[in-house]
């Protein structure tokens, strides 16, 4: 790619715009359906996004925030959430816009055991057997989706995936861990 930062600006644009945060950026033509964007699709956001837009708005709602103090996507948010709250459901865009940061939100917010990755490297393994066993990985869930292997494959799976190099890489990984939470 001649200029491949392109790709960055793009999605960097998308996204403003989607947040509606750069006024140049909203010159996008959104009346394209998003699924024919090329990158506009993904989401960039917080792993806790709902979560915090959804205290965000019940902040707004109650009053502890005042809607001039919101940034842009809040205020729209904010704004949908009074006028459904004025007339229910009586504009269905407004209602959907802001709903799932409501009850749905509540939801993430439930005790749960959540799983953050804590190794985001390579080990001295991974950069010779990584490839191999990602191959045997999707050979092994696709063909068991698709029908074609049976669902004890997976067993097989298992074993073949810790032969191979899995459990060597296991072990540097939480050693990897262990050292830095020393």
């Amino acid at each position: 790619m001649k200029n491949p930062e392109a790709a960055m600006i793009y999605a960097n644009t998308f996204i403003n715009a989607q947040r509606k945060v750069d006024p140049d950026a909203l010159k996008l033509d959104f009346t394209v359906s998003a699924e024919y964007w090329p990158i506009g699709n993904s989401t960039y956001d917080y792993a806790d996004a709902v979560e915090r837009k959804s205290d965000t708005l019940k902040k707004a709602m109650s009053g502890q925030i005042k809607p001039e103090e919101l940034n842009p996507e809040m205020k729209e948010l904010h704004a949908k959430a009074t006028r459904d709250k004025a007339n229910p459901k009586a504009d269905l865009k407004d209602w959907s816009g802001y709903f799932g940061y409501t009850v749905p939100a509540d939801l993430l917010k439930m005790n749960m055991n959540k799983v953050y990755s804590e190794f985001t490297a390579n080990t001295k393994t991974m950069e010779r057997k990584w490839v191999n066993l990602q191959k045997l990985e999707n050979e092994t869930f696709f063909g068991i989706v698709m029908g074609e292997k049976p669902l004890d494959s997976f067993d097989k799976f298992v074993t073949d995936w810790k032969a191979q190099g899995g459990d060597e890489i296991t072990k540097e990984v939480t050693d990897e861990i262990s050292k830095s939470k020393k």
